[in-house]
């Protein structure tokens, strides 16, 4: 068995999101996947190697999933990246403190329709 070598940006990557490093000897298991053909020639072109994206994609999905955060939840502020429970709280009382403002918007675009609709051609 190999032992493990990070990248340095997928060290960054899971530090971000509180990921912790495996560092010892892992066996490998060889998996057929699909995925996005644009998606594989945009990392091929950036040089990112699909084995370690996959690994560290699901370390940090099982860190989140861990943390009670559903797959493909962003947390883009630095602040929610470290400590993404609070976050989520946070979004949980922002939207209780917001209810009535968005009650009252949602109602308008109802009524309205959504600003600049009539200019759209698409």
């Amino acid at each position: 068995m190999a032992r493990v070598a990070w990248t340095e940006p997928a060290r960054q990557m899971m530090a971000r999101r509180g990921v912790a490093e495996y560092d010892g000897f892992m066996g490998k298991v060889e998996l057929r996947v699909t995925i996005d053909t644009a998606l594989v020639a945009q990392a091929r072109a950036a040089g990112i190697g699909l084995d370690e994206a996959a690994e560290v994609g699901l370390r940090i999905a099982l860190a989140d999933a861990g943390r009670g955060r559903p797959l493909g939840a962003v947390a883009s502020h630095p602040r929610q990246m470290a400590d993404p429970v609070a976050a989520d709280e946070r979004a949980r009382r922002w939207t209780r403190e917001n209810a009535d403002a968005i009650s009252i918007h949602n109602a308008r675009v109802a009524d309205r329709g959504v600003f600049g609709e009539d200019l759209r051609r698409w």
